[in-house]
């Protein structure tokens, strides 16, 4: 999947891009003036096939939400720690080749 910021839609694994408006309305309406409860209760009350293709767009939603936080944080040296960490350890001999 792939974010389109400046449209505010996802290409989902079908193809077609969906709106965050279109997903919004398909789990009942606008979700910025819903609590979590109620869109909770939304999702619950899908149908199989809203729910599996909500499933699909929801896990290719936090993939890329997921991407980005890990790009912003390499780029920014917030994990350069931790690579210096590892690297130091394998050096040491305390990794295990998988």
């Amino acid at each position: 999947m792939r974010e389109n910021r400046t449209s505010g839609s996802v290409q989902g694994a079908s193809g077609n891009g969906r709106s965050y408006c279109e997903m919004a309305k398909s789990i009942g309406g606008n979700v910025m003036s819903r609590s979590v409860e109620e869109i909770e209760k939304a999702i619950a009350s899908l149908p199989r096939s809203e729910l599996k293709k909500f499933r699909a767009w929801y896990e290719e939603f936090d993939s890329s939400i997921w991407d980005q936080q890990i790009e912003e944080d390499a780029k920014s040296g917030e994990l350069d720690a931790l690579a210096d960490a590892a690297i130091a350890d394998h050096k040491a001999g305390k990794s295990k080749k998988l």
